[in-house]
């Protein structure tokens, strides 16, 4: 059945706003309440424009769904004018988001009532903005209400939502962001990386005239680095890269140039552009990219002595195909995860 019809039978729809989820899903996320958000963009005609969806219990107890086939009928949805590219959840009943006009956009859930209401509109990049991350806590909901967004135009902001005020901004590239993550145990700890450029370490406190360290140097065109994500507890961080390859550093030890590679696999030969720690397994790492539609591995498990070659055990993978494009990747606290993308529905698979 086509997806639009499906959901349209479902009842989601308003016909006189026409409002669909577009085949383009650009990231989803779960808060700590199993809440899924989704934003979708469309691709084609006149107009490029976006959807916000939450679903409060989107899934049955099957092992394997996909929202084409599930019929789920949304919570709420609200229409943007912009397309979006990332989005996050800030608590319970906030969720930010980054469109393509260059905008962080700010809307509070009311689950009751199953609506959607914009609460604020803050602009700071020239360009649109890339990617979002939000300070969390082990349990996944929000620790405070910063928000990192990252934009095309290299810089890395991040914002006090209680305020509306952009408190930092750093020029951290020279090329379009594509992904930034927040400490959940350091509040001035973040990391960046760039299109063809390197992955980055930051120290708020710190002077902003240069990175604290340097993840990954991206020396070479196959080593830049194109995702990246905190371990829940912060001792491991994971560097995806444009040639597939995915880099687990330890923490303690991430800047040095004799850094420790705790784990190191490939999920093909195809760009990642997500990667997610679960918060309910220790060391579980999930990735996605063109062509790959999701991977775990236990980064935990090595199989040689020093760890070099550690991860390589599969817990599991969705699907590798051709015509995959995967672009959204999350974890549930209680083990789910999520994968959605371009021209595929969103995928959900159970992980012991």
């Amino acid at each position: 059945m086509d997806m639009d019809e499906c959901f349209s039978n479902a009842g989601i729809f308003d016909a006189r706003q026409e409002e669909r989820l577009h085949r383009h899903l650009d990231a989803v996320q779960c808060n700590a309440d199993g809440a899924v958000c989704l934003v979708s963009s469309s691709l084609a005609g006149r107009v490029w424009d976006g959807c916000l969806w939450v679903y409060a219990a989107p899934f049955g107890q099957e092992e394997r769904d996909e929202l084409e086939n599930q019929c789920s009928v949304a919570t709420a949805c609200h229409p943007v004018s912009a397309g979006l590219s990332d989005v996050v959840w800030c608590g319970k009943d906030t969720i930010a988001a980054a469109d393509d006009t260059g905008a962080l956009q700010v809307y509070r859930f009311d689950g009751q009532e199953g609506v959607i209401t914009p609460h604020a509109l803050l602009a700071k990049h020239d360009g649109m903005a890339t990617c979002i991350a939000a300070t969390t806590t082990s349990g996944g909901s929000a620790a405070t209400s910063n928000v990192l967004t990252g934009g095309a135009d290299g810089r890395v902001v991040r914002w006090d939502l209680a305020s509306g005020q952009a408190v930092e901004d750093v020029r951290a590239h020279t090329h379009a962001v594509t992904r930034v993550a927040a400490s959940s145990t350091h509040s001035a700890l973040l990391a960046s990386c760039a299109l063809g450029d390197r992955a980055l370490l930051w120290d708020m406190r710190a002077s902003h005239t240069r990175p604290c360290t340097v993840l990954m140097p991206g020396a070479e065109s196959s080593s830049a680095a194109t995702s990246l994500a905190f371990s829940v507890d912060d001792t491991m961080v994971a560097v995806g890269t444009v040639s597939g390859a995915v880099n687990v550093l330890d923490m303690r030890t991430a800047g040095s140039p004799h850094r420790a590679v705790l784990s190191n696999y490939s999920h093909g030969e195809a760009t990642v552009t997500r990667l997610a720690f679960a918060s309910h397994q220790r060391g579980y790492l999930a990735s996605c990219g063109d062509s790959v539609l999701g991977h775990v591995v236990d980064t935990t498990t090595t199989s040689n002595g020093d760890g070099s070659n550690g991860g390589s055990v599969r817990v599991t993978k969705m699907s590798t195909t051709a015509e995959a494009v995967a672009r959204g990747l999350a974890w549930s606290s209680t083990g789910v995860l999520l994968s959605c993308g371009l021209d595929y529905p969103l995928i959900k698979v159970h992980i012991a």
